[in-house]
């Protein structure tokens, strides 16, 4: 009698597991491989990917630079930029912006939209999703 009620609950579990597998993924979608989690935007600084849906950049010696949340990546010969969305999807405050100057290693930020396209030399920066940085790793 021990072994039946062994067995049904080996059973239960497996089925609770496939069932949790598939409703992950078709909610989510399947992002839970972060073996490629790094992708070098220059010589000093990477984008990295800290959860399915959460990146930063950080530089050579590992210190986070643009802490999460990160939407949009450009880079330019001078610089890298970064939207940044708010910490919630659905919040009014607008997205914030980082530069990173390439001649001098110096971050500036965050900024409104305005001031980052006001102050800054981006026309020659075409900002792209973080996930297309990732599509051919």
């Amino acid at each position: 009698m021990k072994n039946k009620y062994a067995l049904i609950t080996i059973i239960s579990l497996i089925i609770i597991g496939v069932i949790i597998k598939i409703f992950s993924m078709s909610f989510w979608g399947d992002e839970g491989d972060f073996s490629n989690t790094r992708v070098p935007l220059s010589f000093n600084y990477t984008l990295i990917k800290s959860s399915s849906k959460d990146y930063s950049i950080i530089d050579k010696s590992g210190m986070i630079i643009i802490n999460s949340f990160i939407k949009k990546v450009g880079i330019s010969n001078n610089y890298i930029s970064a939207e940044q969305r708010n910490s919630r999807e659905n919040s009014k405050i607008a997205n914030k912006y980082w530069v990173i100057d390439l001649s001098n290693d110096k971050v500036i930020g965050p900024l409104s939209f305005e001031e980052y396209s006001n102050a800054y030399e981006i026309y020659d920066i075409e900002l792209r999703p973080v996930k297309d940085y990732y599509k051919n790793k």
